[in-house]
């Protein structure tokens, strides 16, 4: 089965749910675990524009 998750594995992080986003799509709340305590998290994923975009 596949996601749209990110792939936080690298820093420690395994996303399990997406918990809710504002409206224009700039931040994007996850329910997380953290690896090694295996402790429940919430990360808060602020999403900027490029440069150059409109």
């Amino acid at each position: 089965m596949s996601n749209n998750f990110p792939d936080w594995l690298n820093y420690g992080y395994e996303v399990t749910e997406e918990l809710g986003r504002n409206r224009e799509g700039g931040r994007i709340a996850w329910k997380a675990r953290q690896i090694t305590a295996n402790q429940a998290v919430v990360i808060k994923q602020f999403c900027f524009a490029q440069s150059g975009s409109n």
